[in-house]
């Protein structure tokens, strides 16, 4: 009878740990007026990003004119101290940075940090925000300001095709999520 009421109670624990782990992708819904603006048929906040295997390419595609300052990074969670400065949102929507190939199955964190808020209505200098799950107690990177729509999270991205995804950020909760977007190449969701 005690080693049923033990397993009985390590199933249950394991049960607790599993639901409070589990992914925090949403699915959002688009407007016909959003329709125009991404490539995607569906977009989604909270999914991770890995590698397919080949070489990684962000290109900017647009920007919210009236945005602060903000720079745009990618972190490669297997690579230590992986914080890499792509672009900002002042720079041209033609610029593209090239990552090279990353190995199939590193998930990559991208990182969208307000360098000056002076054009914006809130107090948002400094403020990290994280593509992904944003976790708090699970996951690594948990952006800064928590009063979005979706908790932490305050990126969704779309998969184009089986080798692109488009992502985009918000910094206030207006929930457009175009204060940068990017197409990432060489990459996939995992939701």
């Amino acid at each position: 009878m005690e080693k049923k009421t033990i397993t009985l109670i390590t199933l249950i624990l394991i049960s607790i740990i599993y639901v409070e782990n589990k992914a925090e992708v949403s699915y959002y819904p688009m407007s016909k007026s959003k329709k125009i603006m991404w490539a995607p048929e569906s977009l989604f906040v909270g999914a991770d990003l890995v590698s397919n295997g080949n070489n990684i390419e962000v290109s900017l595609i647009s920007t919210l004119p009236v945005s602060p300052l903000g720079a745009l990074y990618v972190i490669i969670p297997a690579k230590s101290d992986s914080s890499i400065y792509l672009f900002n949102n002042k720079d041209s929507h033609a610029t593209v940075a090239n990552l090279g190939p990353i190995d199939a199955g590193n998930m990559l964190i991208f990182k969208y940090k307000i360098i000056d808020s002076a054009e914006c209505f809130s107090p948002i200098k400094g403020n990290i925000y994280y593509s992904g799950q944003n976790r708090k107690g699970i996951d690594t990177f948990i952006s800064d300001n928590v009063n979005g729509m979706f908790n932490y999270r305050w990126s969704i991205a779309g998969q184009v095709d089986s080798n692109t995804v488009e992502m985009g950020f918000e910094i206030v909760p207006t929930h457009v999520f175009s204060d940068i977007v990017v197409t990432i190449k060489g990459v996939k969701l995992k939701r």
